[in-house]
């Protein structure tokens, strides 16, 4: 969903034998459970959010910043109830933000700026 082929740095990503802890961007708790994804300043990652990004039930911070991630926040960010850190700026997505937004009653911190995102920050 993100052109990983095509990233500058994409360690482990097209490596079906790599533990997922172990790939660019990713880190993870002592358990294996995903926590952050992390890809600032510009690695090349295109594509979309995918919906996916809902299943991560461990995640805590989702950083997006100055990528060519284009399309919409998917509803299913709302189910990342431990997510402290929402960080997408200097993207092309775009739309509103979701309503579901306002679910995460661990969040902090969110960013997004220079992006094209319209509408008020959903609060619970």
């Amino acid at each position: 969903a993100t052109g990983g082929e095509n990233w500058h740095v994409n360690t482990g990503w097209a490596k079906e034998d790599w533990d997922h802890c172990f790939w660019h961007g990713v880190l993870c708790n002592r358990r294996g459970f995903v926590t952050n994804l992390q890809f600032p300043k510009g690695n090349g990652l295109g594509g979309f959010i995918p919906s996916d990004v809902g299943n991560l039930s461990n995640l805590r911070t989702l950083l997006l910043i100055n990528n060519n991630i284009d399309g919409t926040i998917p509803s299913e960010v709302g189910m990342l109830s431990e997510l402290v850190y929402l960080l997408i700026s200097e993207t092309n997505v775009h739309g509103t933000i979701p309503s579901e937004v306002g679910l995460l009653g661990n969040l902090e911190h969110i960013m997004f700026g220079h992006s094209n995102l319209e509408g008020p920050i959903p609060s619970e």
